[in-house]
């Protein structure tokens, strides 16, 4: 009896957001007289037409999954660069004494929670649309419907969400919402109705694909190909779907997953590749993220006695992941007592969005000039780089450096986090810890920390976001960081 009291009044509101879904096949004795007066060979037909159409739909999928990938990437790189070359303009005019220091500051601060309180006011249009969504995959691949969690309307609110979102500075990924973009898009397409816009095509043979176990399948499809889309693996979409969402499968969905996701990833890079360097058909850049080819000097070869110190990195980052979830958890449990209705949410964003706005510019401001490096050094042999690789300027931010030199801490925090990860990529590295060709221990200490704390904060509010991009930004800052001791080790002992 009081198990049934608390279930009353505690969960049973919450459960009205969620629906059970049958995914048996129909068999019942309509069905069956119904296929008893037709003929073997329509039979046959309509078998072979329906799984042509399935097929079709399953490449449509991947091609609308791919588009929106390719747009909200698009829209996230303007937005970015806009808000950077504003923070520019009103950095010069700090430096002609035609303001007063701080203004950009306060210019990137409003500009971040304008951003952001779009993001915000999606997520109030569409509530469902908040997170990665990659949640509600999961549960309605394993039989769970969350309700509104697969309309267009959250399409529309998901996708232009985290657009803003990624662009206001938040420590969030965009690669975590095309999962649920990708999801929306096979149960939109397969069932061809839209409760938003109120058109049906009952006319049509997609009745077929109306039930449940057809949604299902294409739902899995939708996934795979957001997956790819992000990543630029396809295999990776049909094993994230095959081992981390669906509890159903069947060797002909993996078929069918394998052909969408390959499909998203192609049409992802033809776009992509054309877009960023205006020469369509050339497939030079395979996915949103994309870590792009190495041609520095660098020699790339391992020893063993250096797997000791990967296995170090491993452990103490999965050491920091469960201190991230375990704070973030506590902070969610936290946030749910006191934030009750929509305008605490999205006072919430405003609040956060502005602090952060400020704390990513703020730092490297404080810094000022002290770590501002050359551009070309980052070409320089004897670092390891080479002459003819200038490309890497197109990641780094100048902010209060002279002309021809870039901040290394403001590149890592007042930027976009995929090229920030480019940029610990590519920048060169030197086994003395004291060489100009590194990124000083101090700046990836005075990134690594806030940029953890912040991304632990912000994951949770009310705005469309990720935590792929952001957990491998906070990897590669670490496993340069670890570098240095780990260096200085090897040269004691005499093996490095």
């Amino acid at each position: 009896k009081a198990l049934s009291n608390v279930w009353t009044s505690e969960l049973k509101p919450e459960m009205k957001n969620y629906e059970a879904l049958d995914y048996t096949v129909s068999e019942s004795e309509l069905m069956r007289a119904k296929l008893y007066t037709r003929s073997q060979k329509d039979l046959e037909q309509e078998s072979a037409h329906t799984s042509r159409l399935r097929w079709g739909l399953t490449v449509g999928v991947a091609i609308f999954t791919a588009l929106t990938a390719v747009f909200i990437t698009w829209c996230t790189e303007k937005l970015t660069h806009i808000k950077i070359e504003m923070a520019l303009h009103w950095i010069s005019k700090e430096k002609d004494n035609s303001t007063f220091r701080g203004s950009a500051l306060l210019i990137v601060g409003a500009l971040s929670a304008a951003f952001c309180g779009i993001a915000g006011f999606m997520v109030l249009w569409e509530p469902v649309a908040a997170g990665s969504g990659i949640p509600e995959i999961k549960s309605l691949l394993n039989g769970i419907m969350v309700k509104r969690s697969m309309r267009i309307k959250t399409l529309f609110a998901k996708a232009g969400g985290v657009i803003f979102a990624v662009a206001g500075g938040l420590p969030v990924g965009k690669e975590g919402p095309m999962i649920h973009t990708g999801a929306i898009m096979g149960a939109g397409l397969s069932q061809g109705k839209s409760s938003t816009f109120g058109c049906d095509t009952r006319w049509s043979k997609i009745m077929a694909f109306r039930n449940d176990k057809e949604k299902r399948d294409f739902i899995a499809c939708g996934a795979a190909a957001g997956v790819a889309a992000a990543f630029g693996a396809p295999l990776g979409g049909v094993m994230f779907c095959l081992e981390e969402g669906a509890s159903w499968w069947n060797p002909n969905l993996t078929w069918r997953t394998l052909l969408c996701a390959m499909a998203s990833a192609f049409v992802t890079t033809l776009f992509l590749s054309g877009i960023s360097s205006h020469s369509w058909g050339e497939l030079s850049r395979p996915s949103i993220l994309a870590f792009g080819k190495e041609t520095s000097n660098f020699h790339w070869e391992y020893t063993a006695w250096e797997i000791p110190g990967f296995l170090i990195i491993g452990a103490c980052g999965g050491i920091v992941g469960w201190i991230f979830n375990l704070t973030n958890e506590k902070i969610t449990i936290f946030r749910k007592s006191w934030k009750t209705s929509w305008f605490m949410r999205y006072l919430e964003v405003l609040f956060l969005s502005f602090l952060i706005g400020l704390a990513t510019f703020g730092i490297p401001m404080i810094g000022s000039t002290q770590f501002c490096k050359k551009n070309t050094i980052l070409n320089q042999p004897r670092c390891g780089g080479n002459s003819e690789f200038d490309f890497i300027e197109e990641y780094v931010v100048q902010m209060y450096c002279n002309e021809g030199e870039h901040d290394m801490l403001g590149t890592l925090m007042f930027n976009s986090p995929e090229k920030s990860i480019k940029y610990l990529f590519y920048h060169p590295s030197d086994p003395d810890p004291t060489s100009d060709c590194n990124i000083p221990p101090e700046v990836l200490l005075a990134f690594l920390v806030p940029y953890l704390l912040f991304a632990c904060v912000v994951y949770g509010i009310a705005v469309p976001s990720g935590l792929f991009v952001p957990m491998i930004l906070s990897g590669a800052a670490f496993g340069r960081l670890w570098g240095f001791p780990l260096g200085i080790l090897w040269d004691k002992i005499g093996i490095g």
